[in-house]
């Protein structure tokens, strides 16, 4: 997480699929899904987790 405080969006970012404004970086398994607020200078980290229930996670969260 704290390379996203140098760099919000590096190169191994992924915009996911049906949310313009959620990023996702893989770290080994887990998986750390966030938005960039680029008026406010921030990442809000919005999930973290492995791979096969943070989607799941993520879509509950952001109803």
């Amino acid at each position: 997480m704290s390379r996203l405080a140098a760099d919000a969006r590096p190169p191994d970012a992924v915009r996911l699929t049906g949310h313009e404004d959620i990023w996702r970086v893989r770290v080994g398994d887990w998986r750390v899904c966030y938005q960039v607020r680029d008026r406010v200078l921030l990442v809000l980290i919005v999930v973290v987790g492995r791979r096969g229930d943070v989607y799941e996670r993520l879509t509950r969260r952001l109803r």
